[in-house]
């Protein structure tokens, strides 16, 4: 009995494993699915995306249809989970539609330009809006040049796949595409005029339903006039629609008045006595105009003389105030030119005032100079040192009184005093950087002499280092030899004042 148990056991548990194994051999794997959306409709969701930017849902809606149709099989597939594979030759299949779309969207765009402008301009104006049989006829026609195209050879011969196609298939395409553009044109052209005219078309209409026809004739002919005068406008060129919406605009104020008038004419007719009061309305109308103008029409014999009197008024005021308009012009233009006087009175007088100050300044300092200067000379007697000033306010001091023995550069004790007044200079003048410039006579060798002058003007300039403790970020020190002379070096005497010192007061 254990061992029939156990063979039950057995039976049921292997029934149970087949059960299990064929149920998960039935269902799609997990794995399979594991991969986004975005990465497994990435190229065909690209190349859908291409084609609507290359309008192959308007130039090419039956193969652009087959791509939408497949790629939202493999969506709904996507959805419930289904096999991959299937998913993605559904995918194969919209990528294969939208890249025939797109080609055949380039050829029809390539060989109808003319075609595709007509429609776009129909479509710019509203006319895929209207109720217009002829855009209607045109979108048929249009549909029938993009059909024979997508089943033509045009195609491989735009992509260079082929090179002949069938004649009578291009020739057919032509025809329709010729039949659309025509087809466009007519809607744009209605679509244009439905938009500038249309709604005065309507106002016309009511003001017949209201009987302007009876009671306003005249102002309903104009407004009606105005009407016909816009559509000759768009006639002649639809894109001049400026001028057409103004003629519009004042056809639309005479239907207003027509109908105002129709209203009135109806309420005179009903009640005798609104003829009177429609008289006497005017005469207020008109004694309200003429007060400001003071006047005081009689209207006993009618309104054409009040009428004339306000009309000369008016006339008169109107040439006051041209006359006054001139007068104010010649007043605005004289007090510009005033202006622009006064303006130039006080850049002059500003640029005078500058120029003042600069010469005052210029006078200031000059004079301070010259007070330097005199305190300076005084510090050097004649014989010992000449004193100059050059037009860039270097001063110059030229020690004569200071000269060196032959072929020596030795500063001796009995010319300390004559430097120490250079100090004294020096502090007048603390500012200025001070040159050292040494002098040779002529006698010896050119490089000699160089060398000798530039030995002299140092011990000039050590001196006053050390015994005054200036910084010699002032001095400049250099040797001109023999090349200045202030006398002939043909005398013992000439060549004695040659050999010297000039002390250079730089100008900043």
């Amino acid at each position: 009995m254990k061992h029939h148990y156990s063979r039950i056991i057995k039976y049921f548990s292997l029934v149970l494993i087949l059960f299990l194994t064929f149920s998960c051999a039935s269902m799609p794997s997990r794995t399979e699915f594991t991969e986004p959306k975005s990465d497994t409709f990435f190229s065909a969701k690209g190349l859908m995306d291409r084609a609507v930017s290359e309008r192959a849902d308007e130039f090419a809606p039956e193969e652009y249809a087959k791509a939408v149709k497949y790629y939202e099989k493999a969506e709904t597939a996507f959805e419930k989970e289904k096999d991959i594979a299937k998913i993605e030759k559904n995918l194969e299949k919209a990528q294969t539609f939208a890249s025939n779309a797109i080609n055949t969207s380039k050829t029809v765009q390539n060989n109808f330009p003319k075609l595709i402008e007509s429609r776009d301009k129909a479509i710019a104006v509203g006319a895929d809006e209207m109720d217009l049989k002829s855009y209607t006829r045109a979108e048929n026609f249009f549909f029938d040049t993009c059909s024979e195209v997508e089943r033509s050879d045009m195609v491989g011969l735009y992509l260079g796949t082929i090179s002949e196609v069938n004649e009578k298939n291009v020739e057919k395409a032509q025809k329709k595409a010729q039949k659309a553009q025509t087809e466009f044109q007519k809607a744009e052209f209605e679509a244009i005029q439905q938009n500038i005219t249309g709604d005065l078309q309507e106002q016309l209409k009511e003001a017949k339903k209201q009987g302007a026809m009876k009671w306003t004739p005249q102002t309903y002919e104009t407004a009606d006039g105005y009407l016909n005068l816009a559509m000759e406008t768009l006639e002649e060129n639809r894109y001049n629609q400026q001028q057409a919406q103004q003629e519009v605009d004042t056809g639309e104020y005479y239907t207003r008045k027509a109908i105002f008038l129709t209203e009135k004419i109806k309420e005179g007719k009903s009640d005798k006595d609104n003829w009177e009061k429609l008289y006497l309305q005017r005469e207020d109308d008109l004694s309200n105009i003429a007060m400001p103008l003071n006047l005081d029409p009689a209207f006993d014999e009618g309104f054409e003389e009040p009428v004339y009197e306000i009309d000369v008024a008016i006339r008169e005021l109107r040439t006051r105030e041209q006359a006054l308009n001139r007068q104010l012009m010649q007043t605005e233009t004289s007090l510009a030119q005033t202006r622009q006087q006064v303006y130039r009175a006080e850049v002059s007088k500003e640029k005078m005032s500058s120029e003042l100050q600069m010469t005052e300044s210029t006078l200031k300092q000059r004079k301070m100079m010259d007070e330097k200067l005199k305190r300076v000379q005084k510090l050097f007697p004649s014989e010992k040192a000449k004193v100059t000033i050059d037009p860039e306010t270097n001063i110059t001091i030229s020690l004569l009184g200071l000269n060196f023995d032959f072929g020596k550069s030795e500063l001796k004790p009995e010319y300390y005093s004559l430097v120490n007044n250079i100090h004294k200079a020096a502090q007048m003048f603390p500012n200025r950087k001070i040159r050292f410039a040494g002098h040779t006579d002529s006698l010896g060798s050119s490089e000699f002499n160089k060398r000798l002058s530039l030995e002299r003007a140092k011990s000039v300039a050590n001196y006053m280092e050390k015994k005054f403790k200036m910084k010699t970020d002032r001095f400049e020190v250099v040797g001109a030899g023999e090349t200045e002379p202030v006398a002939a070096n043909t005398t013992p005497e000439g060549r004695k004042l040659n050999r010297r010192i000039d002390v250079i007061f730089l100008a900043p």
